[in-house]
């Protein structure tokens, strides 16, 4: 016969159904979020306070267009010649003939154009600062694990060495003596690690939240391999002039001086238009307060100032002369892109094989022998020396895996930066 449930069983056995169900959302809850590198950069280009009000200078340049594509304004005339008894009144209006203010309008637009090279040339720096911000971040995190797992075996072998019956008491105390540095350590690392995150969060605009995962920097920005046209494994096949090409193409700097040789002959351009001057004609009445009360004359007037040839001249050679030593500067540029270029390249494939060696092969060997080490000891056939030394390596070579991976991050900025993608 079965037995039935009374109504408070049931009622007993849905709370204790919803208050599982609780905890176990409390338990993902407690899961820091992630955050990555993308979504660093991302929240840099949008906060940094830097950037902020360099594009502020897009809306200066804007301005100065509007200002330099309005026309002189009129002038009021009210006076009088004393002598004769005269008061005028008129209007003076100026007038602008020949290319003079289409030079001006096209200078500013010009000028608003370098402004907005150069905050690309600025997106570059900040986004590879970033990354070299949070690579920071990350290496400090990962060292915090890593003395967190070797603190864990040490106090395995801790609890070996006092249960084994032959164990010196030297045993225990080198087992003691490691735990304490770990533990020492791994708390300097945490302060590191808080330093990092402070200035990252300055860097993007905003702090960062306490708990927080920082995940594994990306491989190779998505921009490099777009403009490259290659996939990540095919890059080291790649020839560097092909990136030396890209980058005559891409980077900022380059179009930056390009711009500035065509301001040049935008500048010439209005100096030569200076040799018309600006007219100014007038017109108005003149009211005699003397003899004649009511008499009115209407009077026409033209100012016109003589152009001064000379500096005009002088000018425009002054020009000219510029002209000539920004296209020598350019050519040094060129040469400079292809070096950095070359540099960063070359600095890239060996720091990849570095990170490549560590994670693939020497860290999952000495994680193998750290294991081993730790059996031998726990089965008495060797002294805590040994398992002690194969840690300290594994931790020597952990935090050269993290400098590896932090100079490959390093490599990957330098990388884009010098290839002017990504923008």
């Amino acid at each position: 016969m079965k037995r039935r449930l009374s109504r408070t069983s049931i009622l007993s056995l849905a709370i204790l159904l919803i208050f599982l169900a609780l905890q176990a959302d409390s338990v993902k809850a407690e899961e820091p979020p992630v955050f990555t590198l993308d979504q660093a950069i991302a929240k840099g280009l949008t906060n940094n306070p830097g950037f902020k009000a360099e594009k502020v200078g897009l809306d200066i340049g804007q301005l100065q267009v509007a200002k330099a594509a309005g026309l002189l304004r009129p002038s009021l005339i009210v006076g009088g010649l004393q002598t004769l008894s005269i008061s005028r009144f008129g209007l003076s209006v100026p007038l602008e003939l020949g290319q003079r203010r289409k030079s001006k309008i096209n200078i500013a637009r010009t000028q608003t154009e370098i402004t907005a090279i150069q905050i690309k040339t600025n997106i570059l720096e900040l986004k590879n600062n970033i990354r070299q911000a949070y690579t920071r971040v990350y290496s400090g995190q990962e060292k915090i694990k890593y003395y967190q797992e070797i603190s864990d075996t040490t106090q395995d072998l801790l609890k070996i060495a006092q249960k084994r019956k032959n164990t010196s008491d030297l045993d225990v105390i080198l087992a003691q003596t490691l735990l304490l540095n770990i533990n020492n350590d791994m708390e300097t690392a945490k302060y590191d690690l808080s330093k990092a995150k402070n200035a990252l969060g300055l860097m993007l605009g905003e702090p960062l939240p306490e708990k927080l995962s920082f995940l594994v920097p990306n491989q190779l920005p998505q921009s490099v391999i777009s403009a490259v046209g290659q996939d990540f494994a095919s890059l080291e096949q790649i020839s560097p002039e092909n990136l030396v090409a890209i980058a005559i193409e891409k980077r900022p700097e380059l179009q930056e001086s390009y711009k500035n040789l065509e301001l040049i002959e935008l500048e010439k351009t209005r100096l030569k238009a200076t040799r018309i001057p600006i007219i100014t004609l007038a017109t108005g009445l003149d009211v005699d307060n003397g003899v004649n009360p009511k008499l009115l004359k209407i009077f026409f007037a033209a100012d016109i100032p003589i152009p001064n040839s000379r500096e005009i001249k002088i000018n425009i050679e002054e020009a000219e002369a510029r002209g000539k030593q920004l296209k020598l500067e350019q050519q040094a540029l060129k040469d400079k892109i292809a070096f950095e270029v070359n540099s960063a390249y070359l600095n890239f494939i060996s720091t990849r094989k570095r990170v490549t060696c560590y994670e693939t092969e020497l860290l999952p060997k000495l994680q193998e022998v750290v294991h081993k080490s730790i059996d031998s000891f726990a089965a008495g056939k060797s002294s805590v020396i040994i398992p002690i030394d194969v840690e300290q390596s594994f931790i020597r070579n952990s935090f050269a895996y993290l400098q590896s991976l932090s100079d490959y991050q390093n490599t990957i900025g330098d990388l884009e930066r010098s290839l002017g993608v990504g923008l």
